[in-house]
């Protein structure tokens, strides 16, 4: 019981990131508020939708979602390591009022609890092969 509730609410999670990422993108691009190059708009907009679809399968339960989750959340916290350390530098991120290292450190402690509880055997037996 808990642990479904739990997946559901990583699931809402996931959906709030992804629909609050699209409309910041879409937002701050009407507003002419952060001129992104294209890579850098298009790259935003495949992550949040897929960050929206990752909430839509765990919802289901479907496991593509859980394996895409898994996947995404540590290579999150490898890149996110990797930034606060200095080793890797990323340009045209959108304007935003948290100062970048709180969100950092806020990701990382989010995904790596994602990919620890996922991982775990009594969650992963939720998710259903198609």
């Amino acid at each position: 019981m808990i642990a479904r509730r739990a997946v559901n609410i990583i699931a809402v999670t996931e959906l709030l990131i992804g629909l609050s990422t699209i409309s910041s993108l879409i937002t701050s691009s009407l507003l002419d508020a952060c001129k992104k190059p294209l890579n850098v708009f298009l790259f935003v907009l495949v992550a949040s939708m897929t960050s929206i679809a990752i909430g839509m399968g765990l919802f289901k339960r479907w496991r593509w979602a859980w394996l895409l989750l898994v996947f995404f959340s540590g290579y999150i916290v490898l890149t996110k390591v990797l930034l606060l350390f200095g080793l890797l530098i990323f340009n045209g991120e959108i304007i935003t009022f948290i100062p970048s290292d709180i969100k950092n450190y806020i990701s990382i402690f989010y995904h790596a609890f994602v990919v620890v509880y996922f991982t775990r055997k009594n969650v992963r037996r939720q998710f259903k092969v198609q």
